[in-house]
Formats: structure tokens, sequence, C-alpha cells
């Protein structure tokens, strides 16, 4: 498994170069937490709007269905933001899908606040 981001970098250049895209922003657009199913995300995977992915694996119909939509935004060269404001189960699910996919990059917490109870 190969995840350098210089390897990552040079692939998502040259497909630039094969069709003209849309013109790309300064900063990287991460879309996706409150979508659940791979249908919603195929609207902005297939054209190459994003290039993060925000999963949240409790709002899109679970792990399975989750793995789906890191398998298409693999196809695109898109990374895997997993989301989870939810508890400790989405969080071990999260990481799961972090862990077992090519496309994980990031994965987004709930913070913790003072004095409450683990």
């Amino acid at each position: 498994m190969c995840r350098s981001p210089s390897v990552l970098g040079r692939v998502r250049a040259d497909r630039h170069h094969v069709r003209p895209a849309v013109p790309q922003p300064a900063v990287p657009l991460i879309a996706g937490e409150q979508f659940g199913s791979k249908w919603e995300f195929q609207r902005l995977v297939e054209p190459d709007l994003i290039d993060y992915a925000r999963v949240d694996v409790g709002v899109a119909a679970g792990l399975t269905e989750a793995r789906k939509i890191a398998a298409m935004c693999e196809t695109h060269y898109i990374s895997l933001a997993t989301h989870n404001p939810l508890g400790p189960v989405t969080a071990a699910s999260s990481l799961h899908l972090n862990l077992s996919e090519r496309a994980g990059a990031i994965r987004a917490m709930a913070p913790r606040h003072r004095g409450e109870s683990r």
C-alpha cells in the first residue's frame, strides 16, 4: 500500500492534464458528512469536484456503504476524511474504515469536554 503524497500528487496532476478540469481552488475541498448513500457522493466524486470525501459511517448507512463510497473515491484519487460526532462505536468503525482503505487520509473526532466521563 503506497500512501506517499508525492505519488498521489503526480497521479492527480497527470489526470488533470488528460482532460480539462474545473478550476482548482488553492485549498483542498472537503464535503459529504451529511450524505447518506454512495449515490449522493457520486454527484461530487464523478466530476472531481472534491479532494476529500467526508464520510460519516453512522449517517452513510453503516460500514458496508462507507466502504463502497471509499472504493468509488479511490478510483478517482479522492482521499477519505471520516467524520465522527456520534460516539465510541462509530469512532471504532471510522477508524476501521480509515485503516482498511487506501484512500484513508484523516479522521475527525468530536472534542472531549472537561469534566466529561469516559
